[in-house]
């Protein structure tokens, strides 16, 4: 092996190094949302504002008001777009799941408010469920009586597959034609961002990186 190929291995194990930090993905719930915020970057919000109640299908595209993240919302039996003040993204079918994946743009951060609503589009109190999804597995929060305040971000190491969001409608009593006050999943507001990379994942790189300077200066002498 000559010394020019002999270089460029070790600086390839460096960098190697420098990546290991990261190499296996690891998710962290956040309920409070200034603690989310400060733990990514570059943030784009989707407000559903330009969203309008005709938006209608089985999967819909959607994207960040800023830094051009992308993502499919989906349902079985379609998504829902309710118009308002403000507008929100909700399902036709109460039973229905309602998901978010396919992101594009890097995304490594998933946050939002998620509640139920009802068959008129009112916010409706009850129970949801939001299940997020990387390559380390899937990590979920259960809402005990939501409202449109309810907030969870959830940010992984590496990138994010999928969110669902899933109401608990067993506990709905109704009436003897079949009818009642079914709760429908629905998001309020989406946050896709970056991660804020972890302290350890620096001192890996900067271990790479003095190793690189070492065998520099080790030819060099």
């Amino acid at each position: 092996m000559t010394s020019k190929n002999f270089s460029l291995r070790l600086v390839a194990v460096a960098a190697l190094l420098g990546l290991s930090g990261v190499a296996q993905a690891a998710l962290t719930v956040y309920t409070d949302e200034a603690l989310f915020n400060a733990a990514v970057i570059n943030a784009g919000t989707d407000d559903f504002s330009t969203l309008a109640a005709g938006d209608l299908g089985v999967s819909i595209s959607r994207s960040t008001l800023t830094h051009g993240y992308s993502y499919d919302a989906s349902a079985p039996l379609n998504v829902f777009g309710i118009a308002g003040t403000p507008n929100w993204l909700s399902v036709v079918v109460a039973a229905d799941t309602l998901t978010l994946g396919n992101f594009g743009g890097g995304v490594k951060a998933v946050g939002g408010t998620f509640f139920n609503t009802d068959l008129g589009g009112a916010a409706f109190g009850g129970n949801l469920t939001v299940t997020a999804k990387d390559a380390s597995g899937t990590f979920s929060n259960t809402f005990i009586g939501s409202t449109t305040s309810s907030f969870v971000g959830f940010v992984s190491t590496g990138l994010m597959t999928s969110l669902t969001v899933v109401a608990d409608n067993s506990g709905v009593i109704v009436d003897e034609f079949g009818n009642g006050p079914f709760l429908y999943p629905t998001v309020g507001t989406l946050t896709l961002a970056s991660a804020v990379p972890e302290p350890e994942t620096y001192a890996l790189m900067l271990a790479g990186l003095g190793l690189v300077g070492f065998v520099a200066r080790r030819r060099r002498a």
